[in-house]
């Protein structure tokens, strides 16, 4: 199975501001929901996590392979969309200043817009990078891929065969498992967006005494 997870949340995602390629932290809730996926999976045999460089990529995915006692390993291809363009803004301050090119982008996959990254060079970058990963592992490997929004919904429509134009349809939460199985050469979407594991959040701030790099195994 392949466990794609969103990064936790930054102070960028609480003010709903573009992020891109920024590199923001994870903020005191990102925190506590990376500890939150990494509790959820503990049961599960995980054999390796990848994760984006992006700071709140990387700190997410690092709280999870500390506590499972996992190896991390860091590819640039997992990195969100370059969207230098709108970097920082919010939506209103987008289709205010770049209507235009916002609906261009978002429009056409192809569309070369300078400062955007096209839909078609991410959706391509992920899916290469996430067939790499993939087949470096035995098809019954568990696996952890940590991302951001607008990749992992790139490689979703690849999945379903999905119009990329079609994303925005997708619901991508901060913190949330997107489950992938992967048989006789195919994959199978199994789980959209599953958040339940952060329904008792409030009881993991602060990781409910549970120290950060802390394995599991030092726990039992």
């Amino acid at each position: 199975m392949i466990y794609l997870v969103r990064h936790g949340e930054t102070d960028w995602n609480k003010l709903k501001i573009w992020q891109g390629n920024s590199d923001i932290p994870l903020n005191e809730t990102g925190r506590a929901q990376a500890n939150a996926i990494a509790k959820r999976l503990e049961t599960v045999e995980i054999e390796a996590i990848y994760s984006s460089p992006l700071s709140r990529a990387f700190e997410t995915a690092r709280i999870i392979a500390d506590y499972l006692n996992v190896d991390l390993t860091v590819m640039e291809d997992l990195s969100e969309g370059r969207i230098n363009l709108w970097n920082g803004k919010n939506i209103l301050e987008v289709l205010s200043e770049f209507k235009d090119e916002f609906e261009i982008w978002r429009t056409d996959p192809y569309a070369e817009i300078n400062g955007v990254e096209p839909l078609a060079n991410l959706q391509s970058r992920a899916v290469k990078s996430f067939k790499r990963i993939v087949l470096n592992h035995s098809d019954d490997s568990n696996i952890i891929i940590v991302s951001h929004a607008l990749w992992l919904k790139s490689l979703i429509c690849w999945i379903l065969r999905m119009p990329l134009s079609e994303n925005r349809r997708l619901r991508i939460n901060n913190a949330s498992i997107t489950m992938v199985s992967y048989d006789r050469g195919e994959f199978y979407l199994e789980s959209l967006n599953e958040t339940w594991h952060l329904n008792n959040l409030s009881n993991l701030q602060n990781f409910g005494g549970v120290s950060y790099g802390e394995s599991k195994d030092n726990r039992r």
